[in-house]
């Protein structure tokens, strides 16, 4: 039998999404990471992929988190602002709860929301590199 050849690896294609279902957020909730596209759900709605660099949850569990690829389940501030999101990009997530929602079709209803900015996962808030 021949010798199987082996090569390095430039990125990994496969491999399976973690999942956090809302129930599990609480408010303040931080994840911090790198788009890595869209995931369409059973239900066709539009997911936000992002391999965790920081996460930390009121539970406790975010540390396991990191490394991994996490699912961001939609919600209406996500599904906007993926409209714009770049994959490569790095992300942060802040769950801020639920909030009763005033206009449209599902007016009065509770839903999700969640506060995304790009950041430089270089410089952490309030440091700068400049001058040097």
């Amino acid at each position: 039998m021949s010798e199987r050849r082996v090569f390095n690896t430039k990125r990994t294609l496969t491999g399976s999404n973690v999942y956090r279902p809302w129930k599990d957020y609480s408010e303040g909730d931080v994840v911090v990471g790198i788009f890595q596209g869209i995931h369409i759900d059973n239900f066709k709605k539009n997911n936000a992929k992002i391999k965790v660099t920081y996460a930390e949850f009121a539970d406790g569990t975010g540390h396991t988190l990191e490394g991994k690829v996490l699912v961001i389940n939609s919600c209406g501030s996500l599904e906007k602002s993926l409209e714009i999101m770049e994959e490569g990009a790095a992300y942060q997530f802040v769950y801020n709860g639920k909030v009763t929602l005033e206009k449209g079709p599902y007016a009065g209803k509770e839903a999700h929301s969640v506060a995304i900015d790009e950041v430089d996962l270089g410089e952490e808030a309030g440091q700068s590199n400049a001058g040097l």
